[in-house]
């Protein structure tokens, strides 16, 4: 991975530990994110104490306006995308510095895109039973930020995405590399069409799933689809048959003990110096991981989501 201009990305972590969601939410907003909102933001004490007061169950459901420093103004819908506009703004401060509003403008046009069609789909499928089990119609999340600027920052050649559903996350991935011009994803999806879920093997019930007419990864653009390698299959299938190394491994599939351990394990005998594993809904899996291998990653983020960079 490079920085573009032939010169190698020094193997150091970004200081992405506000993105953490392991701490009650309240203290983690004020304590982490405030201070990386430090020059970027003129009233964060206040949008701050939006998400904290919504965050920790105390009625906040107004709108919120987000002051940047050069007097521009965001205005977020609800504290959900408050929140993500606080991250997204302290996120691409750590990693490009305050100035860089393309790239806040361009998460924020994702975000905004991906509830648009949502709501769309929602409608055409209103009166049948996968309309009913809509509920849970994807909304871009902090992850989804993540993946984006860490590939913009990092410009990883290859990516492995393993879990797609309808493909938020795919769709961020893609498009960072649509604006680079670089980059290639391979994404590893067992489909789940079933509105009950699906249980897992150690009796895990997983409601996530996609309407069938939609299909797999269906808020993925045309136009973003050229540099997309999408398999349908078990990733513990799958993976063994893929060579070659990778700059970035993202798991969101089966989030079993066992599986997120084969993923894991399968990311680190394939991560080139300096690559990226990234996963969602970690925890004992992912500690276990970094205490096998410990010395040889980088902790940016451990919380619900969890960020890497490998070392040696």
């Amino acid at each position: 991975m490079s920085k573009g201009t032939g010169e190698t990305e020094p193997l150091s972590a970004p200081d992405l530990s506000f993105l953490s969601y392991r701490s009650h939410p309240l203290i983690r907003t004020f304590l982490h994110t405030y201070p990386k909102l430090k020059g970027c933001v003129t009233n964060r004490l206040s949008v701050v104490l939006a998400v904290g007061l919504k965050s920790s169950g105390l009625r906040r459901d107004s709108p919120a306006t987000v002051r940047l420093s050069n007097k521009r103004e965001i205005r977020a819908a609800d504290w959900r995308e408050l929140d993500y506009i606080l991250k997204s703004v302290g996120a691409i401060s750590t990693l490009f510095g305050n100035g860089d509003q393309e790239t806040l403008d361009a998460l924020l046009n994702e975000r905004a895109q991906i509830t648009k069609v949502s709501a769309l789909r929602a409608q055409d499928l209103k009166a049948t039973r996968e309309g009913e089990a809509f509920s849970c119609a994807p909304n871009a999340s902090i992850k989804d930020m993540l993946l984006y600027l860490l590939i913009l920052k990092y410009r990883p050649k290859r990516v492995i995405e393993t879990g797609v559903s309808h493909g938020a996350s795919t769709r961020f991935i893609l498009s960072a590399m649509n604006r680079i011009c670089e980059g290639n994803l391979i994404s590893i999806d067992l489909p789940a069409y079933n509105p009950n879920g699906r249980k897992y093997a150690d009796g895990t019930l997983d409601l996530e799933h996609v309407p069938e007419k939609l299909g797999v990864g269906w808020l993925v653009p045309p136009e973003y689809r050229s540099r997309w390698d999408l398999r349908l299959g078990m990733s513990s299938e799958i993976l063994p048959t893929l060579t070659g190394t990778v700059d970035l491994f993202m798991h969101d599939s089966e989030h079993s003990y066992d599986n997120m351990t084969y993923e894991y394990n399968w990311a680190h005998n394939h991560l080139t110096p300096g690559g990226f594993l990234v996963s969602d809904d970690v925890g004992k899996a992912f500690d276990d991981f970094l205490g096998a291998h410990k010395g040889q990653y980088e902790v940016i983020v451990n919380g619900l989501i969890g960020a890497a960079r490998r070392v040696s």
